[in-house]
């Protein structure tokens, strides 16, 4: 990622791509920790032909200058050139998307391990016991 000033942090977009929606975020990290969250869109997946059409989408919604990078959550594996949901028909080319983009990161993850990440790095204020 690109160093920006260290009392930023850093802004991404998060995305979180299921079969049904496709949900994103503007989120600024810092000292490897999410500090902000906000400017969250949830967008029905069937709507758009492609996950780089629903970023656009996404960034259109914005108002101003697209982060130049997307960290990316999606539900089943993230290897190869072409990658294939379990639950949603779009094949995401991440190099393609990256230079069509101009994105400097793009980042991207299975769900599953998100949340074990998510927990391994939460505060306790950031659980809701039953």
């Amino acid at each position: 990622m690109r160093a920006e000033p260290a009392a930023a942090g850093i802004e991404l977009v998060a995305a979180d791509i299921g079969g049904t929606n496709a949900r994103f975020a503007l989120a600024t990290v810092k000292d490897g920790k999410v500090t902000g969250l906000n400017a969250v869109v949830s967008l029905e997946a069937a709507q758009y032909p492609s996950f780089q059409t629903a970023l656009e989408a996404y960034g259109l919604s914005l108002g101003r200058a697209f982060p130049r990078h997307v960290a990316m959550a999606i539900a089943g594996p993230y290897e190869g050139e072409a990658l294939r949901m379990t639950n949603n028909p779009w094949v995401i080319r991440p190099r393609e998307t990256r230079e069509a983009l101009g994105l400097e990161t793009f980042l991207i993850i299975n769900d599953f391990a998100a949340v074990g990440h998510a927990v391994a790095v939460a505060d306790a204020a950031s659980f809701e016991l039953f």
